[in-house]
């Protein structure tokens, strides 16, 4: 599996870290762009470019690749050729769902006027040679995983404090409006699909990766949409998705507590059934014993 991991500062007022990774092998590093336009967002009533609402950041936590696929005509001057499409796993990420951010585009695109990579609609934007080399590795396999985090010094140097990244180009998205908006173009994309999640996420320990060693990958263009999963159940935003992929058997902690108490209510039937059984032999014992003595006499 291919994984995408993009560190933040914590300001989101300059580029972003990504690391491209193939199983423990670290392929690429470079910058991204995990910061929507902040004129924009408060032009459709978010200001302070909230992750949690639309047209906000990115919102921190793990997406899994749902589908991938041409960007339609027209909008190659924003997103470039492609365009990749994640569904929400888990985290802050998920959260937002709830708020109707319910799928993270992904793409390169042509870069600002000053040659740098510009801000975006809430999506992710990476560079494009980079976004190259992605597209090549997901033809070869086309899972993969993208997790977006706040920028830190390493564990072991705690004390410092992150490094400083590229400022981003202040130009603002050419498309935001529907159908040619990122939100629109990634549903389209999607069209429909989604990922079912398992009832507890699995961990994936990142930090075995920091000291993976950097190869080379060429890049090769994938053909036509890969998404997975099943259907939209009209449940992403209530969280229900969950309790769909778990077959419908109760996970949580009410669940335990009323399977519990069925438990002991049928253990103690059963143990009244036994009690009464025992009670029964007992006495058919008893009648049988009599009946033999009576029977013994009257010889």
């Amino acid at each position: 599996m291919f994984y995408i991991k993009v560190k933040v500062p914590a300001d989101r007022d300059r580029t972003a870290v990504v690391e491209f990774w193939s199983g423990r092998s670290r392929l690429a590093t470079g910058v991204s762009v995990a910061s929507a336009s902040s004129e924009l967002a408060a032009r459709h009533g978010n200001a302070g470019c909230d992750p949690m609402r639309s047209w906000g950041h990115p919102p921190f936590g793990s997406y899994q690749l749902l589908a991938q696929g041409p960007s339609p005509a027209g909008c190659e001057i924003e997103y470039g050729r492609r365009m990749l499409v994640f569904q929400p796993m888990s985290g802050k990420a998920l959260e937002a769902e709830s708020f109707g951010r319910l799928l993270l585009p992904a793409y390169a695109g042509p870069a600002g006027k000053t040659g740098r990579l510009r801000l975006t609609q809430g999506g992710l934007r990476l560079q494009q040679d980079q976004f190259d080399m992605l597209l090549g590795e997901l033809a070869r396999d086309p899972e993969a995983t993208l997790e977006i985090e706040a920028l830190r010094p390493p564990w072991w140097q705690f004390w410092k404090t992150a490094a400083q990244t590229p400022p981003f180009a202040s130009d603002m998205p050419r498309l935001s409006a529907p159908p040619l908006d990122e939100a629109s173009v990634a549903a389209l994309i999607a069209g429909g699909k989604r990922l079912a999640r398992p009832t507890r996420p699995a961990q994936d320990d990142w930090s075995d990766r920091d000291s993976g060693s950097s190869s080379s990958s060429s890049s090769r263009d994938g053909s036509g949409y890969s998404g997975r999963g099943g259907e939209y159940g009209g449940a992403g935003a209530s969280g229900s998705w969950d309790a769909q992929s778990a077959g419908g058997r109760g996970v949580d902690s009410s669940g335990r507590i009323v399977a519990g108490a069925v438990a002991a209510a049928a253990a103690t039937d059963a143990l009244a059934t036994s009690e009464a059984n025992s009670a029964e032999t007992a006495a058919d014992t008893a009648a049988d014993t009599t009946g033999a003595t009576q029977t013994s006499t009257s010889y």
